[in-house]
């Protein structure tokens, strides 16, 4: 798939393997919109890449107003994305002797219902075009 020109939303874009990806996507010419909780990061990243102007919406997946705030500023600038892709992830490994339910469910709220708060306004966007990835 050629992505030059397409639109991309990254969530989970400040650190790692999401911010290695914003810089592949930009030297392959996508319009980058970059989400993370840490706007600073996002910022760094942004600054990083002059040509490639991304815009940076930070956001937190755990919350949906977050969400919909970002998503309203991205119809503002007419910057609906072509391609979403989902990277916010969170990772606490435990035995089970140290079985704890706070942070398990702050994953499950970050991998599970952060993706799903995501794709809500996504989802009926992508139908309405007829199109998205």
């Amino acid at each position: 798939m050629d992505l030059a020109g397409k639109r991309i939303w990254i969530v989970g874009a400040s650190e790692g393997i999401g911010a290695a990806l914003v810089r592949a996507l930009a030297a392959a010419g996508s319009t980058l919109v970059l989400s993370a909780r840490n706007e600073k990061l996002l910022q760094e990243i942004a600054a990083a890449l002059p040509a490639a102007k991304p815009l940076v919406l930070p956001l937190d997946v755990r919350d949906m107003a977050s969400v919909e705030a970002a998503w309203r500023k991205m119809q503002a600038a007419d910057t609906l994305p072509d391609i979403v892709v989902y990277n916010a992830g969170a990772y606490d490994p435990m035995k089970a002797q140290q079985f704890d339910l706070p942070k398990v469910e702050t994953m499950l709220d970050v991998n599970f219902h952060g993706a799903l708060r995501v794709l809500a306004p996504v989802l009926p966007a992508f139908i309405a075009r007829g199109h998205g990835h």
